[in-house]
């Protein structure tokens, strides 16, 4: 099953790892409002590319930072099959 690997790292130390099937990602991503999605996509969450990536059997990887309790975080998405 495909699936979509979020990590969470604070100063190039992982403090966080999760994975979504996509299936769930492609159902939530129906349901949120365009604004919701463009806003996420305007941060470098690109929710519909990583579905739709996942979907033709490509690879994807995107990383967005974000301040976190006074501290920069890093995120990472990619795609795991």
């Amino acid at each position: 099953m495909k699936k979509i690997k979020i990590q969470k790292f604070c100063d190039d130390q992982l403090i966080d790892s999760s994975e979504l099937p996509i299936l769930l990602v492609n159902l939530a991503s129906k349901f949120l409002p365009d604004i919701a999605l463009t806003e996420l996509e305007e941060k470098g969450i690109l929710i519909n590319k990583m579905v739709e990536l996942a979907n033709a059997n490509e690879s994807f990887m995107s990383t967005v930072e974000i301040i976190e309790n006074a501290k920069k975080i890093r995120v990472a998405f990619s795609l795991i099959k």
